[in-house]
């Protein structure tokens, strides 16, 4: 194994870490914030939601580093592997229950994702090569299934709510790993251009994709804020992990030309069976 892809499977192991442990201190934040009756019990508590915040944005300089190096899709597929932190935070930390069922869900999750991961290996590029011509059927199909989602959300917010949205923010949060990588890309052929940093600021700024990252990127986050009010974190954060998995996998192939292994279908199919199983669980126990 030589020292790049080290480093890029050292950081496909780590993202999910620190992801899913930001996710839990934000969990965590939401449902006491709304409970304190002093000011220093809510800055305490925004303290603590901020804490989660920086989890984030290492993962954010973990994503764009590891987006020079390797694919979209193994890193994307290696999101599984936070379920393990996540679950265990819920339980020690928030105190939330874990049900057996979600358990064997999130097991499955693991093992589609350690999969996918490592038959993955061995087609490793910083490159992309734009389809600009399936942009618009991939982004009409995204927002058609979006819309499904919000359909859903909105006859089932009590019962599946946490679900849902972890599902749409996940998916936005994927979408931002894709763009990302075009961000990278973009970025770092610039530099090597010899322009000046300004002229490299400002044709990053007046690129499309630089909105599309930031969009999918911090609007998934917020729409994971709304989730944790109507879930528990072992139901909102799998569908967010299922997302990071699949978005970036089939998007990577049908938009910037990456290849993924065929075991990596069946994968993705283990994948979305573990979610299911988890979400679906015990509806009754997320409702608040």
């Amino acid at each position: 194994m030589d020292t790049t892809y080290a480093i890029f499977m050292s950081i496909c192991i780590l993202n999910p870490a620190f992801q899913n442990v930001g996710m839990g201190f934000q969990k965590w934040a939401v449902d006491k914030v709304p409970i304190q009756t002093t000011k220093a019990g809510k800055w305490k508590w925004i303290g603590v939601w901020i804490i989660g915040l920086l989890f984030q944005a290492v993962v954010v300089v973990l994503t764009s580093y590891a987006m020079t190096i390797g694919n979209a899709s193994t890193l994307g597929g290696f999101a599984g592997l936070g379920l393990i932190f996540i679950a265990l935070f819920s339980y020690f930390v928030i105190k939330e229950e874990v049900l057996p069922k979600e358990i064997f869900g999130m097991v499955l999750i693991v093992i589609g994702t350690m999969v996918l991961g490592y038959y993955s290996h061995g087609a490793q590029s910083p490159d992309v090569n734009m389809a600009h011509d399936k942009l618009v059927m991939f982004f009409a199909g995204y927002f058609v299934c979006v819309g499904i989602g919000l359909v859903l959300l909105f006859k089932n917010l009590h019962s599946y709510g946490g679900a849902i949205l972890g599902i749409i923010g996940g998916s936005m949060n994927g979408l931002g790993v894709i763009f990302n990588k075009v961000f990278m890309n973009t970025a770092t052929a610039l530099f090597h251009s010899g322009d000046g940093i300004g002229t490299i600021l400002v044709k990053m700024l007046m690129n499309g994709w630089t909105y599309v990252m930031i969009i999918g990127g911090v609007g998934g986050m917020i729409v994971i804020q709304f989730g944790y009010k109507y879930g528990k974190a072992v139901q909102v954060v799998p569908g967010h992990a299922v997302m990071v998995v699949v978005v970036p996998v089939f998007a990577s192939v049908i938009l910037i030309g990456e290849s993924v292994p065929i075991i990596g279908i069946p994968a993705v199919l283990i994948i979305t069976i573990g979610t299911l199983i988890t979400t679906l669980a015990a509806p009754g126990k997320h409702a608040h």
